[in-house]
């Protein structure tokens, strides 16, 4: 009896133990986040996980350690402490084994950021002047101030405090006018545009950061924005050479600019690859963002994005889609525009040293035969376009195009005409000329036009030399206003975006523009006026900072409603 009680017991033991929870497997050991994933020399970088050990290790950004501050099990700390170009580095974890180091937990990048000035108005008091931004560093840098004044002069300033997020300096006594202010760190160099000129004093321009990982220059022509559903999406077109890039390459990307703090973000991922010389054209039409580019072998590309309201992000095709025409050159741009109306994309674009067009009313499914609009238009550069409805002696248009054509003389004495036609978009044809003008215009790079997405005004966007300034050849964007809702299109007088200091020969092309909306901090927004354009410069003789992607506030132009 004891002995099948004592079986019976064994059993139930068993039975017991087999429905008992399994034991908790262990967690597999490796990184899970690293925070923040960007900054500079100073920044101190958490990184959290399992599996580390109680021994300290090291931590590699690449080929540099960064200097170990804690170190347990589940979470390390470290102080980013030896300088590197700015560029995306792996974190590696190196563990010490008992006999022999373990084998490195790697995660995806850390990027090292060069200084990055913040837009806006800057605080002053007396002769002292305090500049916002971010990555400065905790090490004490240089501030300079550089102008031309019968040659390149560069005169540093004093710095009086420093900190990761903020300078504070003292100016040069007397000083007026615009200046490049320039914050250089151990990794490297940030800029914007220095107005001294009037009123408070501002900073309104700044370069682009890199930190694609590749080790390339920002083209100079490169640059286009368009707001879309609620994000401020900003183009470009970076030349890089790397590793496994041996020859030059050139690769369109895409970044969301938070004009607020004048940052941008990472480069997009899900943006699908393609190669282009010249800036991309964006165009919204209701929930797409469409984006049009010349391909390196000069046919016309698209590519898209449908805004999902679920997650609140843009979801890009996977490839691009080509057309299949070309134009005259891969630096040229190509302007797309939508009619409404209609719904139709007409391109706008140069072939055969003459104006060209070709339209989709299927959304692009379909991309009939392109042909020369009539009568036929001669240019040197892209074209500028936008859908606006008007009539001219008593001909109906429904787009504004602008042209340019070189008159006279060449390169160092540019002469030429800027036209903007009224086109009928079903037809091809020019209707007539809404503006004529000659100007001392730089021939390398055709006008722009601009539409804010409102009821004020169009915006064109041209060059010209300083005619004050032959030898040297500075360059001016300017900018007239058509007024919008007038029967007899009237342009407003040109005026000058923004004066340039001259520090060497600009390397501009067209210049571009766009409209962002800024949160005014009651609910509401304002809406800013920008200007694109590539500047290539040199401080010194022997230090060549450009080419750079430069963006400047150009004007405030009140409240408005972001585009739904």
């Amino acid at each position: 009896m004891k002995k099948r009680t004592f079986i019976m017991t064994l059993l139930v033991c068993i039975v017991l133990v087999g429905f008992a929870s399994p034991a908790p497997a262990q967690e597999q050991a490796g990184i899970s986040t690293v925070t923040p994933l960007e900054g500079t020399v100073g920044t101190v970088i958490t990184i959290l996980g399992s599996g580390f050990g109680q021994k300290t290790g090291d931590v590699m950004l690449d080929a540099e350690k960064c200097k170990v501050l804690s170190w347990s099990e589940a979470e390390i700390t470290c102080q980013v402490d030896k300088p590197q170009p700015p560029g995306k580095y792996s974190v590696a974890v190196l563990l010490q084994g008992d006999k022999k180091p373990a084998e490195p937990m790697i995660y995806s990048f850390f990027s090292m950021r060069r200084p990055m000035l913040s837009l806006g108005e800057l605080v002053r008091d007396g002769d002292t002047i305090t500049v916002a931004g971010a990555f400065f560093g905790d090490k004490k840098g240089v501030v300079a101030m550089a102008y031309r004044d019968g040659g390149i002069v560069v005169d540093n300033t004093k710095v009086l405090d420093w900190s990761m997020e903020s300078i504070r300096i003292e100016l040069p006594g007397g000083l007026t006018g615009r200046f490049i202010l320039v914050v250089r760190n151990e990794v490297g160099a940030g800029l914007a545009l220095f107005d001294l000129e009037n009123g408070p004093p501002l900073l309104g321009v700044f370069s682009d950061p890199d930190g694609s990982g590749y080790d390339y220059d920002l083209s100079a022509e490169n640059s286009s924005g368009v707001w879309f559903k609620g994000k401020f999406y900003v183009f470009s077109v970076n030349e890089y050479v790397g590793l496994f890039y041996p020859k030059q390459n050139y690769r369109i990307q895409v970044q969301v600019f938070d004009q607020r703090r004048a940052l941008f973000s990472d480069y997009l991922p899900t943006f699908p690859e393609n190669k282009s010389k010249t800036a991309v054209a964006p165009l919204v039409i209701g929930d797409k963002l469409w984006v049009f580019a010349t391909a390196t072998d000069r046919y016309i590309n698209y590519t898209w994005c449908t805004f999902d309201p679920n997650t609140n992000t843009c979801v890009w095709e996977t490839s691009w889609h080509e057309i299949g025409w070309r134009t005259d050159d891969d630096t040229f741009q190509i302007m797309p525009v939508y009619n409404p109306v209609t719904g139709r994309i007409t391109i706008y674009y140069l072939k055969d040293k003459k104006l060209w067009w070709g339209y989709s009313i299927d959304y692009g499914k379909t991309w009939p035969a392109t042909a020369a609009v009539t009568p036929g238009v001669t240019i040197d550069d892209g074209p500028g376009a936008v859908h606006y409805s008007g009539t001219v002696d008593g001909k109906p248009y429904n787009t504004l195009v602008a042209t340019s054509n070189e008159l006279s003389g060449g390169w160092g004495t540019p002469k030429s005409d800027v036209n903007v036609f009224g086109v009928n978009d079903q037809t091809g044809s020019i209707v007539g000329s809404v503006l004529y003008f000659q100007e001392k215009s730089y021939i390398y790079g055709g006008p722009f036009l601009m539409d804010d997405m409102g009821d004020d005004f169009i915006a064109l966007l041209y060059f010209i030399d300083d005619p004050a300034d032959d030898i040297t050849g500075r360059i001016i964007p300017m900018v007239r206003k058509l007024k919008k809702n007038t029967t007899i299109p009237t342009w407003d007088p040109p005026y000058e975006l923004m004066t340039l200091p001259t520090l060497d020969r600009f390397q501009g092309w067209v210049p571009k523009s766009a409209i962002t909306y800024v949160p005014d901090g009651s609910g509401g927004y304002n809406r800013r006026f920008l200007l694109f354009f590539g500047w290539k410069y040199g401080l010194e003789d022997t230090n060549d900072e450009g080419p750079f992607r430069w963006i400047n506030n150009v004007e405030n132009l009140g409240p408005g409603v972001p585009p739904p």
